[in-house]
């Protein structure tokens, strides 16, 4: 069984599989968050441990929220992805 997400290494290490990487964090919304470069450019996953997440989109300064809700498991992680139509290119071998 995979560790919860709610934990920074499983959350870090999962986000990983889909090619999201740690990038430290800022302000959004008035809050700290840490911020996650993706895939994308101007996507940014946002997540407030243990479980609070936000996808944005930036058009320059502009922030655009896609989605944002609770990721406790990599199921959780999963839908999200599939709703950015976000695919997982470096599996570990399992979810």
């Amino acid at each position: 069984m995979s560790p919860p997400l709610t934990e920074n290494s499983a959350f870090d290490n999962y986000a990983a599989e889909y090619g999201w990487s740690y990038d430290n964090g800022g302000l959004y919304l008035g809050q700290h968050w840490d911020w996650y470069a993706g895939p994308t450019p101007g996507l940014v996953l946002m997540r407030q441990p243990p479980a609070r997440v936000a996808v944005v989109r930036y058009h320059g300064l502009i922030p655009s929220e896609l989605w944002s809700g609770q990721v406790l498991t990599n199921t959780d992680f999963d839908q999200v992805m599939a709703l950015l139509n976000c695919t997982r290119p470096n599996p570990s071998g399992g979810a």
